[in-house]
């Protein structure tokens, strides 16, 4: 047996000391003991997220017990790895030139994923390569080769600038679609939890995708706003516009793009004439993978045969799947999905108005009477009164924002005989949107030549972890002295739909430590925990060099 395939049958644990990174035909690929190299980088690869969770276990395990990077450099160097971490480490050592646009802590301020993430951010797992995010967004693509790792270094780039302009939708279009690739959700995907897996020495098993929550606990919200513009019943076919809307914060500028997953059971579903991303008309997307086939515009106009049934007609599922400041610290995403019966098109399209004040639009679609021919009742779920109109199929309406997401069913009762159905209904989420219980910032400069770096996150704990919240502060300076780490000011704890102030100092008092060694606080709680963006706390850092630090949360809130 080969020395490469008796470490992989050991979940690359090998301890055997290994020869230098091999570079082949001068093409920049090749392959060192633990996986591929591409561009001179060497990539760890793991047979399974199964692997990659053990063997982060047992690293994390070992570094417990000294809390020294020595104890990470060994590991590196058995397996003759450059790792992220390692790059950050010669880069504040002065044994590489300094480069101000690298920063490890926006892959990742794990220290241990730092060690087993290549010097760009990237890890093979099972049959795809991925780049890591300190965020909430981490991408994949399927992995054959080098080209692929290219592939996937340049969009991690693009999507930082993404526009939604025609030519950034046709960058989009082709990575998305050629090259394949997706994006993962690991905030509420417990199997990426490295570390908290690892704390609670739980197993997170299955390698399958999960599904996760929506996104308005880090400010993220898509939603889609749809208009059924002709329906023909006898020849089965029906067109609807859809439109791309959003809750985000202030400033960002989300990528979306929208998804027909069900797609192959019609005869047809083509992209017509008022698409805004004009290269995608005239597909059929029927013919097309509709799992992993993307239209990235901002607005869509579909025409749907569906004379391919005769009686019961499927649903039409629609997606839409929204990223915010992607490859960063802050990145987020979350999915709205439309389902709609095409041969009974009644249905309410939404749109948020002012989301940020609890005000929505709703208009009643499908209707094949003239409006002011029947009267409509909206009922809005949150206690307010029925609502009746005649004469207009839009009405709008201000929820109650509570300091968390609450759902609130909105209905409509039609008074009109000889329609396919008398009622529909949707579903709205409302919530004060400068409450996070996802947030985080960063600061590092240079002190007396060496990098200090400081770290203040807070994060939802998925419920196999017992759920609430979690609030990290890290400080990273190798520097002999002592460090602090001192909260003060006000974050809010969930009580009902409401949110009660408690001072931060009474949760996590002041910390310090000596020596070199990273400075980590930690706080978990199975109560849910936000930062009040309007008057976040902030965290004091200090160091006996005489440095002082003050750091606070400052994204803006939604709208």
């Amino acid at each position: 047996m080969t020395l490469w395939a008796f470490c992989a049958l050991l979940l690359c644990s090998c301890e055997a000391e290994l020869g230098p990174v091999e570079v082949v035909n001068g093409h920049n690929e090749g392959s060192f003991s633990h996986g591929p190299v591409c561009d001179n980088k060497p990539i760890m690869k793991f047979s399974s997220l199964g692997d990659m969770q053990s063997t982060y276990r047992d690293l994390y395990h070992e570094f417990q017990a000294t809390q020294d990077e020595a104890t990470l450099r060994e590991w590196e160097q058995v397996r003759n790895f450059y790792s992220l971490r390692a790059k950050d480490e010669d880069m504040d050592n002065g044994n590489i030139p300094y480069d101000p646009t690298f920063e490890s802590w926006e892959y990742t301020s794990d220290i241990i994923l730092e060690t087993m993430l290549n010097e760009e951010g990237m890890v093979i797992i099972g049959e795809h390569l991925y780049i890591w995010s300190d965020g909430c967004v981490i991408h994949r693509i399927p992995f054959s080769g080098c080209s692929d790792y290219d592939s996937l270094l340049r969009f991690s780039q693009f999507v930082k600038t993404y526009n939604g302009s025609l030519g950034d939708d046709a960058e989009m279009d082709h990575y998305r679609n050629s090259r394949k690739i997706t994006d993962i959700n690991v905030c509420d995907d417990p199997r990426y939890d490295f570390e908290t897996m690892s704390e609670m020495n739980i197993e997170v098993k299955n390698d399958n995708d999960k599904i996760v929550e929506k996104g308005a606990s880090c400010g993220l919200e898509s939603h889609i706003t749809h208009r059924i513009l002709a329906h023909d019943p006898v020849n089965r076919v029906i067109s609807i516009e859809l439109v791309a809307n959003h809750v985000a914060p202030i400033g960002s500028n989300p990528n979306q793009s929208f998804f027909v997953s069900n797609s192959a059971q019609f005869t047809r579903v083509e992209i017509m004439p008022g698409s805004t991303y004009l290269d995608a008309i005239g597909t059929d997307w029927s013919i097309m993978d509709g799992s992993t086939y993307i239209y990235p515009g901002k607005k869509l106009v579909l025409e749907v045969d569906y004379s391919n049934y005769t009686t019961i007609v499927p649903f039409l599922i629609i997606d839409l799947k929204s990223n915010v400041y992607p490859m960063s610290s802050q990145s987020c995403h979350d999915t709205d999905t439309l389902s709609l019966l095409l041969d009974c098109p009644i249905s309410i399209s939404k749109k948020p108005l002012d989301a940020s004040n609890g005000k929505w639009q709703f208009t009643l679609e499908g209707m094949q009477t003239t409006a002011g021919q029947y009267m409509l009742h909206w009922d809005f779920g949150d206690g307010s009164p029925v609502e009746s109109v005649v004469g207009t199929n839009v009405v709008s309406h201000t929820f109650p924002i509570p300091c968390v997401a609450e759902d609130f069913t909105v209905s409509v009762t039609i008074e009109k005989a000889n329609e396919c159905k008398s009622t529909a209904s949707t579903v709205v989420s409302s919530w004060d949107t400068c409450m996070r219980q996802k947030a985080t910032n960063y600061h590092k400069e240079k002190v007396d030549g060496k990098m200090l770096k400081v770290k203040i996150k807070t994060r939802k704990r998925v419920g196999i972890f017992g759920g609430g919240s979690k609030v990290v502060h890290r400080f990273r300076y190798r520097k002999n002295g002592t460090k602090t780490i001192k909260p003060f000011g006000i974050i809010s704890v969930q009580s009902g739909s409401f949110c009660e102030p408690v001072d931060i100092h009474s949760l996590m008092g002041e910390v310090s430590q000596s020596g070199k060694k990273r400075l980590k606080q930690k706080y978990t709680s199975t109560s849910n925990y936000y930062v009040d963006l309007d008057n976040p706390y902030s965290v004091l850092f200090t160091h006996s060099n005489g440095y002082s630090r003050t750091l606070t949360y400052h994204t803006g809130c939604s709208k």
